[in-house]
């Protein structure tokens, strides 16, 4: 136990939520609120504090994460560390068609509400097994095109991630000429069973209570695999995190819960079908799972805060700095089937292209040089380290990490700071599938990140000399 568990005075945490429906375009029926949720704590006797704020929106850019930095500087503490999240929420939108003007006027309003609910606080945290058939590395090795093949959706929980049918699918659909990302029917067992790898099944939890009042304050949770169950584009939501956070909310007094989501640019949920419900089972599903857990361990003080962030610059693909990728058309009659996904990935990637640029330019303050700048992000809360990674990093990243420092209770996150897309191992590049077709960073960019992520943990561990 820390040493400074034992003084007078501990560190505060003050949770607060504001819904941004008002800020979406119009034209989208708002079936759940979208939500933003903010964390504050302050360490009064060191005067340190940081504040998180997780959205539930997708593809944040560095000019929004700017904007949001600002209005938030000038309501906050003066040098409070700053985090700016999203729960990668594709039911919800894009920044570029958000009023960022009335967004930062209510992320504003959201901090000064979590300052203010902030107390002294007691906090009890505990790590769970999900059940493992609730998501899986949607990546799927097939030997007949010597590479992977990446599944949104369709596999089914209660058919233990069988991904026979998806392969049937995809090789179908190569040898028809089309490059299918949705699987067939999972439930059939006349197909050979291939199963999908289960994904990451680190379920996170941490509740903060009152010292005085043994009120709930509130509390965070962290669960790996895209936001994508209810996603189809004619309604907004905040799909499962919502329907997680309203269930802990609803079951312990209106205490704010804040998601967060962990490395997942290779997780699906394991989903056979699309809808609101399958969304509402999952995170409820998720929510008494780790509430279970919860209210088997003791509080302790809250007793040590610290937070801090570095910037990584990432190498960009020569194809994205120059805007221009060629690709001879041609007939893919006589293409084995591994000539005919490479090719296929080729003509998508050329399509993608101007997208992947706009990601790149948009924010940023250097011209067209061959860097791209992320955050990583660090929060200690007692022993608990959140470590914060950028854009969609993949769970074997987070992962490789968290190996190197076996002794610390690495609680994996992603999304922070902004969007780079796509970070897949250089390995996983070279199997190709969608997360190598939307990438604009560099083949060895992910090496870059993964070292610098263990040269920053290092540094901080021992300037805060954390054994």
């Amino acid at each position: 136990m820390d040493a400074m568990e034992n003084r007078n005075e501990c560190c505060k945490a003050g949770f607060a939520s504001v819904d941004l429906c008002g800020i979406l375009p119009e034209g989208r029926e708002k079936v759940t609120p979208v939500e933003a949720v903010g964390f504050f704590s302050e360490d009064p006797a060191a005067q340190k504090s940081v504040f998180l704020l997780v959205s539930d929106f997708m593809d944040f850019d560095l000019a929004a994460v700017r904007s949001l930095e600002s209005a938030l500087q000038a309501v906050l503490p003066a040098n409070c560390s700053i985090h700016i999240l999203t729960t990668h929420n594709h039911g919800g939108e894009v920044c570029d068609k958000l009023d960022m003007t009335l967004y930062c006027e209510l992320v504003s309003a959201c901090a000064v509400h979590a300052v203010k609910n902030a107390q002294e606080a007691l906090c009890r945290s505990v790590h769970v097994l999900a059940d493992p058939d609730l998501s899986m590395i949607r990546r799927l090795e097939l030997p007949e095109v010597e590479g992977s093949a990446t599944c949104f959706y369709g596999i089914a929980k209660e058919s233990c991630r069988n991904g026979g049918p998806f392969a049937r699918t995809f090789l179908e659909g190569l040898q028809q000429g089309s490059y299918p990302y949705v699987g067939g029917d999972s439930l059939r067992k006349d197909i050979p069973y291939r199963p999908f790898p289960e994904g990451d099944r680190d379920l996170f939890g941490m509740e903060f209570v009152s010292r005085k009042t043994g009120m709930v304050l509130g509390r965070v949770i962290r669960y790996a695999a895209h936001a994508i169950c209810c996603n189809d584009g004619k309604y907004y939501s905040a799909d499962y995190p919502y329907f997680l956070r309203d269930w802990m909310t609803k079951n312990s007094g209106g205490a704010v819960c804040m998601f967060l989501n962990g490395p997942c640019g290779e997780i699906a949920p394991g989903l056979y079908r699309k809808s609101l419900e399958t969304a509402r089972t999952l995170g409820e599903t998720l929510a008494g799972t780790v509430w279970d857990a919860l209210q088997k361990q003791p509080f302790r003080t809250f007793h040590s805060m610290e937070a801090a962030s570095c910037t990584v610059a990432l190498p960009v693909r020569q194809e994205i700095l120059s805007g221009n990728f060629e690709v001879e058309e041609k007939s893919v009659d006589s293409m084995t089937l591994p000539e005919r996904k490479k090719y296929f990935e080729a003509l998508n990637f050329r399509g993608t292209i101007p997208f992947l640029n706009a990601k790149y330019r948009t924010g940023e303050d250097a011209g067209p040089g061959e860097k791209i700048n992320v955050q990583l992000g660090l929060l200690r809360c007692n022993d608990t380290l959140f470590f914060c990674f950028p854009g969609e990093t993949f769970f074997a990243t987070g992962r490789t990490v968290c190996r190197s420092f076996p002794e610390l209770d690495l609680v994996t996150v992603t999304e922070h700071g902004r969007t780079v897309m796509y970070l897949p191992p250089e390995e996983e590049f070279a199997k190709g599938g969608y997360e190598t077709v939307c990438k604009l960073t560099a083949p060895h960019a992910e090496r870059v990140l993964r070292e610098e992520a263990v040269c920053f943990l290092e540094n901080f561990l021992k300037q805060n000399k954390i054994v």
